[in-house]
């Protein structure tokens, strides 16, 4: 049975345009999903709706099959996360403490919560330096625990690990993942970083611009990209013919090995990577687009013995292989 849904949900912004535009998603109770999308995709406004900090302009949340609006802020017992929700000069143990407080907690059971969450976390060092002294992974560290400490119904991270480094970010996504665990409530994790949604890999809302581009498992999208948009998250090649683009996957384009070979492309090859067993062997559009093509090869491909940098070559696929999208639409064809 679905927790939590929603139907053809709106949200205007103040000046007229949308920030949300017609947006579905369904939760069990104990489910968790992802929301990716850049700057302004309307990742903040959705959660802000789902937590009644604002209205929608149109549609309908159900909560249990019950419109959300209908239901008290306490007792819907949701926990989101809010960075500015932090006294500067306060401690990071007077802040924790204080959310508790707020809700009618005594300090024991702040106190088990506390250590609970230490032991994941591992936070304790922190607890008597003031917030504002905190560095970046800090803050979002203690944010994010701030949020999960609780037993709510459901866990709204807004974008918690925003600037944080690749390194920190895996590190601290494990202890959420971990602490997550033992909790029984279901989960809307937002980020701006396709990095993150892949290493969560939860159901997976993909927003862009207020419009919904995808929704489903991201291997069900990589399969498949319903739009452009899509097959660029996953980093494939996107070849522009007369009248249609075709979408090649890296392990699909090859060299033109031969001169008989259709060209599709031509590339100036600008260097490789390696990526575990692979060659990644990278080319920037050579007739005057700028785009980027990537190749992969085994490992033992020897690049430097076939090409040099800036060397302009032709690209071919099979074109059984490609998905190819209209340039209007930019859908499937």
């Amino acid at each position: 049975m679905e927790y939590l849904s929603s139907k053809n949900i709106e949200k205007k912004y103040l000046y007229g345009g949308n920030a949300l535009n017609r947006v579905n998603f369904s939760l069990k109770k104990n489910e968790k999903m992802t929301v990716f999308g850049v700057e302004s995709a309307g990742k903040t406004s959705l959660l802000k709706v789902v937590a009644g900090l604002t209205d929608i302009s149109g549609g309908e949340i159900l909560l249990n099959g019950t419109n959300i609006s209908e239901i008290s802020l306490k007792d819907r017992n949701f926990s989101m996360t809010f960075s500015d929700a932090f006294k500067s000069r306060r401690s990071v143990y007077e802040n924790l403490f204080f959310s508790f407080k707020l809700r009618g907690a005594d300090k024991k059971a702040f106190e088990s919560k506390l250590k609970e969450a230490d032991g994941v976390f591992d936070i304790s060092h922190l607890f008597f330096k003031t917030y504002g002294d905190l560095t970046e992974t800090q803050k979002a560290t203690v944010t994010a625990v701030r949020c999960l400490m609780r037993e709510a119904n459901l866990y709204l991270l807004d974008n918690p690990l925003k600037g944080l480094s690749k390194e920190d970010k895996t590190a601290l996504l494990l202890k959420i993942l971990t602490y997550l665990r033992n909790k029984s409530g279901a989960v809307i994790y937002s980020t701006d970083d396709f990095f993150e949604a892949c290493y969560l890999n939860f159901k997976t809302l993909v927003l862009n611009y207020g419009y919904t581009s995808a929704y489903g498992s991201l291997s069900e999208m990589e399969r498949l990209p319903e739009d452009l948009y899509i097959c660029k998250l996953f980093d494939m090649n996107i070849i522009e013919e007369e009248a249609r683009f075709a979408v090649v996957k890296k392990k699909d384009l090859r060299i033109a090995e031969t001169e008989y070979a259709k060209p599709t492309a031509r590339g100036k090859f600008i260097g490789a990577s390696k990526a575990g067993d692979k060659n990644i062997l990278h080319f920037l559009n050579a007739d005057g687009e700028y785009s980027y093509f990537d190749a992969e090869y085994p490992a033992d491909f020897e690049t430097e013995f076939l090409l040099e940098n800036q060397d302009v070559i032709n690209l071919t696929f099979d074109e059984n292989k490609a998905l190819y999208y209209d340039k209007k639409t930019q859908k499937p064809i």
